[in-house]
């Protein structure tokens, strides 16, 4: 029985969450011809498990696929004929699907679409002469646009998940996301290292049974999205975000996201080892996992265990997260942000969802990292500080109150350690700038003996006054008034 006759009101929809959903929204609205490609590699997975497509979806996938056409393998007159048929498909699907025939000019009027688009698909289906493809190009851009704010941007706060119970799928979610980033470095360094055994075999189970596809017939960048969607899918439980949370120092090592070469850190993050990460951690901060991984890293600077090198790294990726943070904050409180600011910005990570930490959650982390700093902390003091809204000066002042606290810790010295057994070769080798020794000679002190016979001695029946003294000693010897006196 199909999902919709057994829920009444919902409706099947071939992605895992919204989560999944939001990221082909981030990526359509990023302008970005990479995450173009992400976006229609998503579209087209959806396609294979839903055949049958809703208006918005088939028409931006039509769109898509005729905006990134390779045309450097294609004839003029051929690129001509695809980006007027998917034209034509795409008004067809989404101005006219329900409209009776003689008129379509007055539905895409309705549709608020330009009345030049119907006058394209009217040349497309009648006349001796294309469009040429500048002209033809603008139409999909412009149904492009129309879709972004048609389906897209109205769909955007509607879209909510209804959980239905499916058989487990057989994954840890700290498994999956191992595999999805060993997968990261394998894709990085061009490499085909060896990922196979129990992960390798749950996935390829994964794959059969979501995309009735042997695992062979995929390459690097489907399996990636399919780790991905699984990653998204299995965070979506809140059971499985609170496991993550635990376990995402497995993310912290030099098999991951510290695994860099030593010899091309120059103060930053390689970009094309940064990059790579970038889709992770967009998951990561829509299911609140951001702060976790900082804590890890900040543990990590200060594990004296580690290399000197791994800590470096470790504070360089603290510095990196809050730095695209930043740079998302910018981007959404200011349409127009100023070039020199863009300047300062446009390199750092790039998070498709504005999605911010909680400002509690940054002061606490702030507070526990100056409360316990080390010398690692000027990687990411800065913009660490920037992002909790502090005022340069302010960020001034605490770098020079930091830079004396750790001088004073660091004082170095010579390791060697002199004993009582040293000491006469230390006297032997003073220079004859010492100060010279003085031979005192005492006199003995004689105490006169007490005449105990004639002494009268009375035994003391309220003992309050010796309270709190030690044995032999007597009231007036008390340590609050003589505080010489050693207990």
């Amino acid at each position: 029985m199909a999902l919709s006759q057994k829920h009444s009101g919902k409706v099947f929809v071939p992605w895992f969450n919204t989560s999944e959903w939001r990221k082909v929204y981030y990526s359509l609205h990023s302008g970005s011809e990479t995450d173009y490609r992400t976006a229609l590699r998503i579209l087209k997975i959806w396609k294979t498990r839903t055949p049958q497509l809703s208006a918005g979806l088939e028409g931006t996938l039509i769109v898509l696929q005729a905006l990134l056409l390779e045309d450097n393998t294609l004839e003029e007159s051929q690129i001509t004929q695809i980006y007027a048929l998917s034209i034509m498909r795409f008004l067809n699907l989404c101005a006219a699907n329900t409209d009776r025939q003689g008129t379509f000019t007055r539905s895409v009027e309705q549709h608020d679409l330009p009345k030049w688009l119907a006058d394209i698909r009217h040349d497309v289906a009648h006349a001796h002469k294309l469009p040429c493809n500048e002209i033809l190009k603008v139409g999909l851009e412009t149904a492009l646009q129309w879709l972004l704010e048609r389906y897209w941007g109205q769909q955007f706060e509607l879209i909510q998940d209804y959980e239905v119970c499916e058989e487990q799928l057989g994954l840890e979610v700290t498994e999956v996301v191992t595999l999805y980033a060993r997968l990261l470095l394998n894709i990085h360094n061009k490499t085909e290292k060896d990922i196979s055994g129990v992960y390798m075999n749950r996935l390829n189970n994964l794959i059969k049974r979501k995309y009735s596809m042997k695992p062979d017939q995929l390459d690097a960048e489907t399996i990636k999205s399919v780790l991905e969607e699984t990653i998204r899918q299995l965070l979506s439980d809140q059971s499985n975000q609170k496991a993550m949370a635990k376990n995402i120092e497995v993310l912290v090592s030099n098999e991951y996201m510290l695994g860099v070469t030593p010899e091309i850190i120059i103060g930053q993050i390689p970009l094309s080892f940064r990059n790579i990460w970038i889709d992770l951690l967009d998951i990561l901060n829509d299911n609140n996992l951001l702060l976790p991984l900082l804590d890890k890293l900040y543990h990590f600077t200060g594990n004296l265990l580690m290399s000197n090198f791994l800590r470096h790294v470790a504070s360089l990726w603290i510095n990196e997260i809050f730095k695209g943070l930043l740079r998302s904050r910018y981007l959404e409180q200011e349409e127009n942000v100023p070039e020199e600011k863009y300047s300062q910005i446009k390199d750092n990570i790039k998070f498709k969802s504005p999605r911010q930490l909680p400002e509690d959650k940054a002061q606490q982390f702030e507070d526990k990292v100056l409360n316990s700093p080390n010398e690692y902390v000027f990687n990411y003091l800065e913009s660490m500080m920037l992002h909790n809204r502090r005022h340069e000066d302010y960020i001034q002042e605490t770098k020079k109150l930091l830079s004396k606290l750790l001088s004073n810790q660091n004082t170095s010295w010579d390791n060697n350690l002199a004993t009582l057994d040293d000491l006469p070769e230390l006297i032997e080798d003073d220079d004859a700038d010492a100060v010279p020794k003085v031979e005192v000679k005492l006199e003995p002190k004689v105490i006169e003996p007490m005449d105990v016979a004639t002494t009268r001695w009375t035994l003391i029946v309220d003992t309050k006054a010796f309270r709190g003294c030690p044995l032999g000693v007597l009231p007036h010897q008390q340590c609050d008034t003589n505080p010489t006196l050693a207990y």
